[in-house]
């Protein structure tokens, strides 16, 4: 497989889930930061790495819980990858 095939395989993915997510979530899609598709997507006001994406697609995360998610991880001083809240480990579970 070449690199043009390649990457062109993985912007049909990358946009498949984006038009996945979108509807999940009820969001609008807006682009990728610095047009580099496969990082992190932008939806309004919030940005979410591609990787977040397909974890919320894959493991059937109940919609909004990214956005939760996205809002504890801002206020709090020690953030939370989202494969592991999703998990259950939370904000409030972080040691001083």
């Amino acid at each position: 497989m070449t690199k043009r095939s390649l990457r062109a395989s993985f912007n049909l993915v990358a946009k498949d889930y984006i038009a996945a997510f979108e509807k999940k979530q009820g969001l609008e899609f807006d682009g990728w930061v610095g047009d580099f598709v496969g990082g992190s997507a932008c939806f309004g006001d919030h940005f979410i790495h591609l990787d977040d994406i397909r974890i919320d697609i894959d493991n059937g995360v109940r919609k909004g819980d990214i956005i939760a998610w996205l809002v504890g991880n801002s206020l709090s001083k020690d953030p939370v990858n989202f494969y592991s809240w999703t998990h259950g480990m939370k904000h409030k579970d972080i040691l001083p």
